[in-house]
């Protein structure tokens, strides 16, 4: 005790405090665990109206709804398997490159189907983890050696760098301009792209840090992985060694030898990934990279110097929207410059070159300012070089078809949000004036609350495709595919005079838009104005000889006009056009019926059902076939297997009743047809057949109830009479 009390007592730098309620709450909100907990009760909120959100653009004709690569994990197993099918080589080589994302699709759809539920809860977790990995990236970056035992005021105790690491995270789930990536399915391409990214770099910080040997390369073998699977989901994964080189340099301190060692593995990934793709006679590096969207090696791609300058225009949109996030738009109606003199596109570079030369000089300021600032500095520099390298694969001078779109600003994002909340923690934290804090801690807060809102109001217009094309088509008047796509929203919904109406709009804008006036066909033929559907199928195929669907629908026109060699010529030009085709399998197979070829319509209904193997038309009318032509246990397999996939189309239990009374197998058509009944009551016509099938096994009294009740349904039913008053006699 008493040498105890002659021990010399270490001097504070400042006195003892008072603890007060505040204090005490303040530490409760910084706890990990209940930031944790913010981030995620926050991104469910924002994206709670999501998730009865329509597939719509390219979940429909590219990544889920027709594609057949997700719906058979054999193409996963050899992707060359695709060579059969008529997917384009483009699209081929795109599986090939983004297979980890292709991938989950595939998983959504063995779980889930066609039910988008599952779909928009993957991309709503995938969201949330990249939230939580901001939050985490940034709390380990206080951790580095540049921040180790040299922290300014303002980052110096752990409540202030959770704070700052919390509203990282939460500006980054709540901004409206991630919406695109999340609640648009197909584009899990780039949030979970970014996922991969983000989780490589933390994993190598952690490796960097780490002072067990074990553990270091354990995590550093882990980011190699987190760094294949970006690069095997999204080509935007190109520019991680990049930044854990700018991260290494800025943050982590060893020599130039031990640096090497750390990095040189990372480039080696993403040169011979590449590299493992590249076929002589189909691959190249530029190739794989425009896989990155709609490929522009058509004759009306972008030229590379035209692209570049349009893009400089688009980075400064980006920022807009960053910082001002309104006026979304899913379809840009953005103008492509082809000079860099012109005005927007030189005063434009010049603000990005002031930007990207501020944090030059920030980190250069960092490197021999010795004060509180330096820090700060040092984080804004990362977060504008983050931004610039992550955007640059596309945003450069590779041209994709479409100069704009919101979901590729999701990754970059990340860092404008730590150079923006470096800006405001470095101005707030210099004076440690307490009322600043709390000013500018609300003022961020309102922000984050306007952002949620305003997110939850743009994913309000993503539940209903006309709403959603009905924005973009206001928004982009003078653009012919926001019209075509609302179109198609108002022909799903059977509002063919409003999808006409649409369709006429965009080949206004755009004559050779050849999908609009195939719809225009199709629509015309189904209000049977089959001069004008087949005046639009024929534009249609002048401007894309190859396109299959024209086909199909002229030979439906010509169908219907009883002119079956030609309708025969159309059908077979679709699928030689495209093989996997199956609703030109089955039109040909309807007209070789007609024609009485009952060989080679079996054929045909044969072959749509192996391409589509629901396809319940396709078994009705093969059992109908096999049923004229009197191979009745044939028939009723087809009749069983579109029941099967089908089992609320009373018709097909019709059917099926009628071939087991054929066949003299009466308690199985009984069975049929009182499940007809049940499916539809009001068919006088599965009464008096179920009244046959009970007379034929003597039980006369229940036949004669059956008749009665398809007679009292249908008074005039000639043969129900006929069938009561045999009883009678």
């Amino acid at each position: 005790m008493g040498k105890a009390s002659k021990k010399k007592r270490l001097k504070t730098s400042t006195p003892p405090q008072e603890i007060s309620d505040n204090n005490i709450s303040t530490g409760i909100l910084s706890k990990p665990f209940l930031h944790i907990f913010f981030i995620i009760t926050l991104g469910i909120l924002i994206y709670s109206n999501t998730f009865k959100a329509p597939f719509v653009f390219d979940d429909i004709s590219m990544y889920i709804v027709e594609n057949p690569a997700i719906k058979d994990f054999k193409y996963f197993l050899d992707a060359s398997r695709l060579d059969e099918t008529s997917v384009d080589k483009g699209f081929r080589e795109q599986f090939k490159n983004r297979i980890v994302a292709h991938l989950t699709l595939a998983i959504n759809y063995k779980l889930h189907g066609l039910n988008v539920i599952g779909y928009h809860i993957f991309n709503l977790a995938v969201h949330i983890i990249n939230a939580l990995l901001v939050y985490y990236l940034v709390s380990l970056t206080f951790k580095a050696h540049f921040f180790k035992d040299r922290r300014p005021a303002a980052f110096s105790d752990a409540q202030y760098r959770g704070m700052f690491a919390l509203f990282c995270s939460l500006l980054f789930v709540s901004h409206p301009l991630q919406t695109q990536a999340v609640t648009y399915i197909s584009q899990r391409l780039a949030s979970l792209a970014a996922l991969f990214y983000l989780f490589s770099l933390v994993l190598y910080i952690k490796s960097r840090l780490s002072e067990s040997g074990g553990r270091r390369y354990g995590y550093y073998l882990l980011s190699i992985l987190a760094a294949v699977s970006a690069v095997k989901t999204k080509e935007i994964s190109f520019t991680l060694p990049l930044v854990i080189t700018i991260y290494e340099l800025m943050f982590l301190e060893s020599s130039t030898k031990k640096k090497l060692f750390y990095l040189i593995p990372f480039y080696l990934v993403i040169v011979l990934i590449p590299l493992s793709l590249i076929r002589t006679d189909s691959y190249s590096f530029e190739s794989i990279i425009s896989s990155m969207g709609q490929k522009s090696k058509d004759p009306d791609a972008i030229p590379r110097l035209a692209y570049l300058f349009t893009q400089f225009r688009v980075i400064v949109t980006y920022i807009r929207l960053f910082f001002i996030p309104v006026d979304q738009n899913l379809d840009y109606d953005f103008p492509v410059y082809s000079s860099f003199l012109t005005p927007e596109v030189f005063l434009s570079f010049l603000f990005l070159f002031l930007i990207f030369t501020s944090g030059a000089c920030l980190f250069y300021c960092s490197r021999y300012t010795y004060n509180a600032k330096r820090y700060g500095y040092r984080l804004i520099s990362f977060g504008i070089f983050y931004f610039f390298i992550t955007l640059s694969t596309e945003s450069s001078i590779i041209p994709l078809r479409d100069v704009i779109f919101e979901h590729r600003v999701y990754l970059p994002s990340a860092g404008l949000i730590i150079a923006v909340a470096a800006s405001v923690f470095v101005i707030t934290g210099s004076d440690k004036n307490k009322t600043t804090e709390k000013a500018m801690t609300a003022v961020l807060l309102l922000i984050i609350l306007a952002f949620s809102v305003a997110a939850y109001a743009r994913n309000s217009v993503w539940k209903e495709q006309i709403a959603l094309w009905g924005d973009t088509a206001k928004k982009s008047p003078l653009k012919a595919r926001p019209h075509y796509n609302l179109g198609v929203a108002y022909a799903e919904k059977k509002q063919f005079e409003d999808a006409v109406k649409e369709y006429l709009m965009a080949i206004q804008i755009d004559p050779n838009y050849y999908l609009a006036h195939n719809n225009l066909g199709f629509i015309y033929d189904k209000q049977s104005k089959l001069e004008d559907a087949v005046k639009h199928y024929a534009i249609a195929i002048k401007i894309k000889p190859d396109f299959a669907e024209a086909h199909n629908g002229f030979g439906l026109a010509y169908e219907k006009q009883s002119r079956f060699e030609e309708a025969v010529k159309e059908f077979s030009e679709a699928i030689g056009i495209k093989p996997d085709y199956h609703e030109a399998h089955y039109n040909l197979g309807n007209v070789y019926a007609k024609q009485g070829r009952t060989g080679e319509a079996v054929k045909e209904y044969l072959e749509a059902v192996r391409i589509k193997p629901d396809y319940t038309k396709a078994y009705n009318n093969l059992g109908v076939v096999y049923s004229k032509d009197g191979r009745f246990d044939e028939a009723i397999e087809a009749f069983r297997n579109a029941s099967r996939f089908q089992p609320d189309d009373f018709s097909l239990h019709y059917n099926l009743g009628k071939l087991y009374i054929m066949s003299s197998r009466f308690d199985e058509a009984i069975t049929e047809y009182l499940a007809g009944i049940k499916l539809k009551p009001d068919f006088a016509e599965l009464y008096n057949d179920l009244g046959v099938s009970y007379l034929k096994k003597g039980q006369a009294e229940k036949a004669s109830d059956a008749f009665k009740t398809a007679l009292k349904l249908n008074p005039d039913f000639a043969e129900a009479v006929r069938n009561l008053e045999g009883i009678n006699r």
